[in-house]
């Protein structure tokens, strides 16, 4: 049976993204994707690195990262990290209320690129886009990583697009699905089960 993730056990990036307080309950997640390079050719590991660079001058980040089946924890979740806000954002203290999980990301283009199973979407800016697919297993445990936190208060579910006019991400992921993976244990143990090959536990 295969497993579909692993966690980042060094804990190497941890700290690299700025907290500006603390909490002790997480209302919900957002899930994002975030491009740190659009280099098809980057590894997983390098993807991660340039996500922490692109953010850490303005102080902004994930608490999470995802990449390549593997999850990298840069803040615990009790640390708030600016990962939602702005202008546009249409929702009251995001990142205090929010737990921000990203999944790394080679990001849409104007043009298709030939990278197989890519669709043409909406974009906020170029009206749409041809975004790449994202691996299952990524979006499994990007649902993981917040299905952990129901037990600390988690019981709402938003993808960056839905609480801010000016962001694409997380499609192409399927919004509506991710909230039933995260909130309907029903649901993921049958997602679970179909992407290992068995039943596995919560």
């Amino acid at each position: 049976m295969k497993r579909p993730w692993r966690v980042d056990l060094t804990r190497k990036y941890q700290g690299q993204i700025k907290a500006s307080g603390s909490r002790h309950k997480v209302e919900g997640g957002c899930l994002h994707w975030g491009v740190g390079t659009a280099a098809l050719e980057a590894i997983p590991e390098a993807r991660v690195r340039n996500l922490i660079e692109v953010n850490a001058p303005r102080g902004t980040g994930y608490s999470r990262v995802i990449a390549g089946g593997v999850v990298y924890v840069l803040q615990p979740w009790r640390k708030v990290v600016g990962h939602a806000g702005g202008q546009n954002a249409t929702v009251p203290r995001p990142n205090t209320r929010l737990y921000g999980v990203c999944i790394a990301y080679v990001g849409p283009s104007q043009h298709p690129r030939g990278i197989e199973g890519e669709v043409e979407g909406p974009h906020h800016k170029l009206g749409t886009a041809w975004y790449p697919p994202i691996a299952r297993q990524d979006v499994l445990l990007a649902a993981h990583s917040m299905r952990a936190l129901r037990a600390y208060g988690l019981d709402e579910v938003v993808g960056h697009s839905e609480i801010n006019r000016a962001k694409s991400d997380p499609f192409p992921v399927d919004m509506d699905e991710f909230r039933a993976l995260v909130l309907d244990d029903t649901h993921w143990r049958a997602s679970l089960a179909a992407h290992t090959g068995g039943p596995r536990g919560t």
